[in-house]
């Protein structure tokens, strides 16, 4: 079993990672899948932020 962070935005895992899993028969939990709070509308742009923050 592999346990790896897998948003959304970043492709990596799914391009180059679950192959070689498949190809071995090893599982796959992927966590983060939401980009930690990104599409929940919740997340400030970076603009909103002072610039010491």
């Amino acid at each position: 079993m592999f346990q790896s962070e897998s948003p959304l935005g970043e492709r990596m895992v799914a391009t180059k990672v679950l192959p070689t899993l498949r190809e071995f028969g090893i599982g796959f939990v992927p966590y983060c899948p939401l980009g930690r709070g990104l599409l929940t509308g919740r997340v400030k742009r970076a603009e909103a932020f002072e610039n010491d923050d």
